[in-house]
C-alpha cells in the first residue's frame, strides 16, 4: 500500500509536468485516503490530543511523559514515563495542568526547603508543614 504522502507527491509530479491533467476529482480522492487510514488523537482530560513525547501530568499529581498511544476498537491506552516506571492511563486521566492535592502542596513545601541556600527556622517550619500535610493526607486516604 503507497504512503498517503507518496500519492501527494505523484499528483504534484504529474501536474506540474503535464504528463496528467489532475482534477478536484483527484484531490478528493486522496482526501477519501486520508480518511481512510487515519485516525483521531485521544484527547484528555481537558479536551486536548495528546502526541507522544507531551508532558502531561497523570491523576495522581505525577508528570510524565507520553511514550505510546495505543488506539483498539473498544478503548484508547496511553502508556507514560513517569520517571520511575511505565505507566499505562486512559486519556481521561492525563491532564497538561498539574492537579492539586494535599501531596502536591507538600512535595511544593519540600522543593522550597530543598532550594534554600541555607537550613534556617523557617525552612525547618516547612518541613514541618509538609511532613503533618502528608500525614494528614494518608489518614483521610488521599
Amino acid at each position: 500500500m503507497a504512503k498517503i504522502s507518496d500519492e501527494i507527491r505523484r499528483w504534484c509530479d504529474n501536474a506540474y509536468s503535464g504528463r496528467k491533467i489532475r482534477t478536484t476529482k483527484d484531490l478528493y480522492a486522496i482526501a477519501d485516503l486520508i480518511d481512510s487510514e487515519m485516525v483521531e488523537l485521544p484527547k484528555d482530560a481537558d479536551g486536548e490530543p495528546i502526541h507522544v513525547g507531551d508532558k502531561v501530568y497523570l491523576d495522581n499529581g505525577r508528570m510524565a511523559c507520553v511514550t505510546e498511544i495505543d488506539i483498539k476498537r473498544e478503548c484508547e491506552a496511553i502508556d507514560c514515563w513517569d520517571g520511575s516506571k511505565h505507566v499505562e492511563y486512559h486519556p481521561s486521566g492525563i491532564t497538561r495542568n498539574r492537579p492539586d492535592s494535599l501531596e502536591c502542596i507538600a512535595n511544593d513545601l519540600d522543593e522550597i526547603v530543598d532550594t534554600a541556600d541555607s537550613a534556617d527556622d523557617t525552612c525547618e517550619m516547612l518541613a514541618n508543614f509538609a511532613y503533618r500535610i502528608r500525614r494528614l493526607a494518608d489518614k483521610e486516604g488521599k
